[in-house]
């Protein structure tokens, strides 16, 4: 029983004792033995215990625990009032408290009391009236809470100083009983958007606030860890619909509760940010790692040896280079450079990098077998939060096609800067072997024969042959000739040639010829291609002194985009592949590049003019073709003629009908306007027009020309070079002539055509030209053709 409450049922008898002694009523035995009792339990109570009268509040009496407890002797206590162990301050309270204790009241249990030593201590005291010595007195008993009220005072500091965490952070603090949530932190509200009192309510209510597609898995995780707590992500959905990534993470709390059941206490936070933050970077790792360029990336260390450290580098650099991951993390860039790799860009980069400055630069780098390549890179410095270069990103695109299309274009131009060159003389020197083959040819008619005189005559004609030759392989190459295209199968030509090629080559040098089944047929000019082919076979023949094989193949090619660009030129279709293949010595990188230049060649001076190629070139691509060449040291030499294969691919293939060689006829007295802006070419052609029968009348421009058509009915034929002076063109005045005599039959002649009378290089349908330099024989047989003595060539339809 504890003895700290006045009022209990068990101290009366005590109590009332106490008040009969207080009153002088002599007690009787047993009254006698209830008063030792009370005396045994007031003096060896260990709680203080005191009487003290309530008008003076001074004691009357105390307990051996009251001077135990406090300090004081028995003396100083009944020397004392209640307000000598209380603090000053507390007086005026002690007072009112007494006083409300007469009127009835249950006076405050609580006070502050100064030991001895001054110790202050919360007491909490129980105090009852009693009768004592003839008046009344109080019986107090007092224990000192102490202990327990710093207690209380600390766990209210705890609980504020919670409150004020939980209601200044975001993240939600809970405690829960079973299925009952006992506790929410306002960080709930703010989070989930709904009042936390519901939850009070209906902890249910939570589990509709879980996306629907997590509510399985969170069910499944609450279920089998709710005894050990949990870990968990899950998506919430908000009233205004908005979704948030939800981290909740509980642990039981020690001790179950009054009811036996199992208590969590958890914590849930807002990772939105930080899911929205992983996905931005799973995707970043992802496109990194599926870009097409390698990306690269080292620390920003010293320039010195061994240089920066890779620390990552992306799938397209494993495809590109050959090396895995764990071949290069830790290693040098420097590992990707080799012989070709330039040294003045190195440095370039280098200065740029020691000054932390991007930089971009065009690099050969090897991959792990060796095999050089281009990149282009682009590199940057990474910065901490402080501004301090931490890391080099390097983004590197390979650019080798590129280059070997830059290489191939930058050929090109460089070709049709010779082209454009050569073509521009070949109008003037061709007039002048004009004159000099014509002339020379008139003199070996005039001068004895096989004199001396007529030998030097006939050694210039054949001089200026040579030149005229010359002159033709350069316009070939120019692409400059006017092209006579007929529908050709490329089997059928290496056939028809394979005599020849044979005599040509040597028994020394086996030639074979695979032909493919339905091959398709090009559009192409024959007796060019035929050249083309010679020309091939002779260059194969002077690399193979020794002997080897010449092959030809045919194929049918379909090319698209991709694989026209990579021939360069070509425009994606059908074409038709004539490849010609030799064992020979084959051709240095470095002299690869240019043997389509004119004048260039490989062979010992004297023996190559180095037009062979460069006519083949200039052919094809004025036949909106392309030529390819291959070439290794010691492997031999494969060049690939492409050609655009003809609409009509199952047609028949037209053939030539004219007869070059056939005998000229002279003419009849026709008149022949000759119109010829050089004097020494139009006195030549006089001469030898006169000589063939043809009455002749000329003029040395268009507009004197078109005068002589108006003055002159009786001219039947209008011969005319193209390039004439004064703006009027030969084309344009044989137009302006038929305009005034449709009938009028025209003959053209040029050392260089360009463009003025035909379609790409390809001379238009019903068209007659005679190119300069021309002997007589060549002259008779046109002028005749243009006259209708003969049928014209057919030249093929598309």
């Amino acid at each position: 029983m504890a003895l700290t409450d006045l009022t209990h049922p068990a101290l009366r008898p005590f109590l009332d004792q106490a008040a009969a002694l207080a009153a002088g009523v002599p007690p009787r035995s047993a009254e006698l033995e209830g008063e030792a009792r009370f005396r045994a339990v007031f003096e060896h109570n260990p709680l203080p215990m005191w009487v003290y009268e309530p008008g003076s509040l001074c004691f009357l009496a105390v307990n051996a625990a009251a001077v135990l407890h406090y300090g004081y002797s028995v003396d100083e206590f009944l020397g004392m009032t209640l307000g000598d162990i209380g603090p000053a301050e507390d007086l005026p309270l002690l007072w009112a408290d007494v006083a409300g204790i007469d009127a009835g009241s249950s006076g405050q249990p609580t006070w502050r009391h100064r030991l001895k030593d001054g110790t202050l201590i919360q007491v909490e005291v129980h105090a009852r009236s009693i009768p004592w010595e003839g008046g009344s007195a109080r019986l107090v008993t007092a224990q000192d809470v102490t202990a327990r009220e710093h207690a209380a005072a600390a766990l209210r500091e705890s609980e504020r100083r919670f409150r004020q965490i939980t209601d200044a952070i975001s993240e939600v603090f809970w405690l829960s009983e079973g299925s009952r949530l006992l506790y929410g932190s306002p960080g709930y509200e703010v989070l989930w958007g709904r009042p936390c009192a519901s939850l009070m309510q209906d902890s249910t209510r939570w589990f509709e606030t879980i996306h629907p597609g997590d509510r399985e898995r969170v069910a499944r995780a609450l279920l089998l860890q709710a005894r050990g707590g949990y870990d968990i992500e899950y998506r919430i959905l908000r009233p205004d619909g908005s979704t948030r990534w939800i981290a909740d993470r509980a642990l039981p709390v020690l001790g179950a509760s009054p009811a036996g059941e199992q208590r969590l206490a958890g914590v849930a936070r807002d990772i939105t940010a930080e899911r929205e933050s992983q996905a931005r970077l799973r995707l970043l790792e992802s496109a990194v790692a599926r870009l097409n360029d390698i990306v690269l990336i080292t620390e920003a260390e010293t320039f010195g040896e061994p240089g920066p450290r890779i620390v990552f580098v992306n799938d397209a650099f494993e495809r590109r280079t050959g090396y895995t991951r764990d071949e290069v993390i830790g290693r040098t860039p420097r590992l990707l450079q080799g012989p070709a790799t330039q040294r003045s860009e190195l440095d370039r980069i280098r200065a740029a990098l020691e000054r932390w400055q991007p930089v971009r630069a065009e690099l050969i780098n090897y991959t792990k077998a060796g095999e050089p390549f281009w990149l282009e890179l682009d590199i940057v410095p990474l910065a901490d939060e402080t501004g301090r270069p931490t890391h080099w990103v390097a983004i590197e695109r390979d650019i080798t096609e590129r280059k070997q299309i830059e290489g191939r274009l930058r050929q090109s131009q460089r070709l049709e800067s010779l082209g454009q060159l050569t073509g521009g003389v070949a109008h003037d020197f061709n007039n002048l072997l004009t004159v000099m083959l014509g002339n020379a040819e008139l003199l070996a008619e005039q001068l004895p024969a096989d004199g001396l005189h007529q030998r030097l005559a006939t050694m210039i004609a054949g001089a200026a042959q040579r030149g005229a030759d010359l002159t033709q392989r350069l316009l070939a190459f120019a692409r400059k000739q006017a092209l006579e295209p007929r529908c050709v199968q490329l089997d059928r030509l290496v056939a028809d040639m394979n005599g020849l090629i044979r005599r040509t080559l040597g028994e020394h040098i086996e030639v074979t010829h695979v032909p493919t089944p339905g091959l398709w047929t090009t559009m192409v000019d024959p007796t060019q291609l035929e050249n083309v082919l010679l020309n091939l076979a002779i260059n194969a023949r002077d690399a193979m002194p020794g002997g080897g094989r010449l092959g030809f193949t045919t194929a049918n090619v379909r090319l698209d985009a991709a694989g026209a660009a990579a021939q360069a030129d070509l425009e994606p279709g059908d074409y038709v592949v004539l490849q010609v293949t030799d064992t020979g010595c084959g051709i240095a990188p470095a002299l690869l590049s240019r043997v389509f230049e004119p004048f260039f060649t490989t062979k010992e001076k004297g023996k190559g003019t180095g037009l062979g190629l460069a006519m083949a070139y200039g052919f094809v691509k004025q036949s909106r073709g392309h030529l390819g060449i291959e070439s290794q040291p010691g492997q031999g030499t494969t060049v690939r003629l492409f050609l655009p294969a003809h609409e009509q691919q199952d047609g028949p293939v037209a053939e030539r009908t004219a007869d070059s060689a056939a005998p000229a006829r002279t003419g009849t007295g026709q008149c022949v306007l000759l119109v010829e802006d050089d004097a020494a070419v139009r006195h030549f052609a006089r001469e030898q027009l006169e000589r063939l029968g043809y009455r002749v009348v000329e003029a040395g421009d268009g507009p004197a020309a078109l005068e002589l058509l108006k003055a002159r009915a009786d001219i039947e034929l209008l011969f005319t070079d193209i390039n004439l002076p004064r703006g009027l063109s030969g084309r344009q005045l044989a137009d302006e002539a038929r305009r005034l005599r449709p009938a009028l039959s025209v003959l053209y002649t040029s050392g260089y055509t360009a463009d003025a009378l035909t379609n790409g290089g390809r001379l238009e349908s019903g068209v007659l030209l005679l190119s300069k330099p021309y002997r007589r024989t060549e002259f008779a047989l046109k002028l005749q053709e243009a006259l209708g003595g003969v049928p014209p060539v057919h030249v093929g339809t598309r």
